[in-house]
């Protein structure tokens, strides 16, 4: 994750944390289909994003979707084998947080497509 966007959070899980104290986020289902071409291989990867934060931080959450869109317009063209044709957000939307309920609470969900050819 980029400097400006950990600036912002408390961490990022691959999957659910136990214990975490937002602002967090958390990497969610991932979903892989083809995308290539006679010549080429390719994947088309869709991927979830959830930040989650307390109903003071509605401000912080919003940084920090637009800190994300940042971040993916800043990875680099290539990595572990696979050039990146296209990662962009494709959906986002905030909603009151189940998970945070209690205390009063946002999640921000954010999808992201990424278009990949091996490199």
């Amino acid at each position: 994750p980029s400097a400006p966007l950990m600036a912002l959070l408390n961490g990022v899980y691959d999957g659910t944390p136990v214990q975490a104290a937002p602002p967090y986020a958390v990497l969610s289902e991932s979903l892989g289909s083809e995308w290539g071409s006679k010549s080429e291989a390719g994947r088309e990867m869709l991927l979830g994003l959830t930040f989650y934060a307390r109903a003071q931080d509605s401000i912080r959450i919003a940084a920090a979707l637009r800190a994300a869109e940042q971040a993916l317009e800043q990875l680099p063209a290539r990595h572990d084998g696979w050039q990146i044709v296209t990662a962009r957000p494709i959906r986002t939307r905030i909603a009151g947080s189940a998970q945070l309920m209690k205390g009063g609470g946002w999640a921000a969900l954010m999808d992201v497509r990424m278009r990949l050819l091996a490199a």
